[in-house]
């Protein structure tokens, strides 16, 4: 009997061991993230890991963009620059949504020790090339400590690879508050995440499953990562990013004040995109958010007929 058990042991662990090996082969030595998607979801990746998105799969037709666009506001700013001018001139500003006053010093290093500064940019160079394995003891202590924004710069969080930022997100979503976490997704995931995209015209699976970690903060997931992207999205960044909020199961009331906040933006792709997705999970919503759905619609009666007729099947 117990020699049964011992070869149904060694041929269950024998399976498990081909099942791994047939994972590496074909993404890679990412098995880790791989066992965190489901089955059904592992055919939505391509060879190389990345979540792709065809333009015939989109649902938003070219005729139907070229009218969104009209109602969309791009900041023109933003244009020609890298996501390290970004994460500077957002570290730099410290101001972002809900008004947090968290703000950095123009001088990072100037109060930290020049062995700790040392240490952390070595971090960084680790990081730029990080691929699996157990982070280094030093990036775990970054969100115990009051100047962690300070430590997380001298790293170059703009250099990372997707690798480092899936794992880095999942240390953050766990250990940092919801106005940490939300700085952390506006300075670091959302930059990583919309570099990715237009890259690739794809999202790598270790960002895509960023994402999905960082929705265990949902407050901060809204505020500092969804409604930024939805005041500018292209089409293909919501799509993919509204793709995983449709299969996360997120807190009513915080769902709730998401819509509304979305309400109170001008119409356009990724403000659209993502209400369309909110509403279609079928939440129970409160009165005053329902009350606000009718207003936002309606607002669009004064136009003409023929404008009415040539707003967006989205928007239908």
């Amino acid at each position: 009997m117990r020699q049964m058990q011992k070869s149904k042991k060694s041929g269950l662990a024998e399976r498990r061991i081909v099942a791994q090996k047939a994972l590496d082969k074909k993404y890679g030595d990412d098995g880790e993230v791989w066992q965190d998607i489901d089955e059904h979801e592992k055919d939505v990746f391509d060879k190389d890991g990345y979540f792709d998105v065809l333009d015939n799969d989109a649902q938003i037709e070219q005729s139907d963009l070229d009218l969104l666009m009209k109602f969309q506001n791009k900041k023109q700013e933003d244009k020609g620059q890298n996501l390290a001018d970004l994460i500077m001139s957002k570290m730099a500003a410290g101001d972002f949504e809900n008004g947090d006053e968290l703000n950095i010093s123009k001088s990072v290093a100037s109060d930290l020790d020049a062995k700790v500064v040392d240490a952390y940019k070595k971090l960084g160079v680790v990081l730029k090339t990080y691929r699996s394995g157990k982070l280094p003891k030093a990036f775990k202590v970054i969100p115990m400590v009051a100047n962690w924004e300070e430590l997380l710069f001298l790293t170059s969080p703009h250099k990372w690879s997707r690798h480092a930022v899936y794992e880095a997100t999942k240390v953050f979503a766990s250990n940092l508050n919801q106005k940490m976490a939300q700085r952390f997704y506006s300075l670091v995931l959302l930059p990583a995440v919309r570099e990715n995209i237009a890259m690739y015209k794809k999202l790598a699976v270790q960002l895509y499953m960023a994402i999905k970690k960082s929705i265990f903060k949902t407050s901060a997931f809204f505020k500092g990562f969804l409604l930024p992207l939805a005041e500018d999205a292209s089409a293909r960044e919501a799509v993919i990013v509204g793709s995983i909020l449709a299969k996360m199961s997120i807190n009513n009331l915080d769902s709730a004040a998401a819509i509304m906040k979305l309400l109170e933006m001008p119409y356009q792709v990724g403000s659209g995109y993502f209400l369309k997705t909110m509403i279609a999970k079928r939440y129970a919503l409160p009165t005053q958010v329902i009350s606000a759905l009718v207003r936002f619609f309606i607002k669009y009666e004064s136009q003409t007929e023929e404008e009415f007729e040539t707003m967006p099947v989205m928007w239908h």
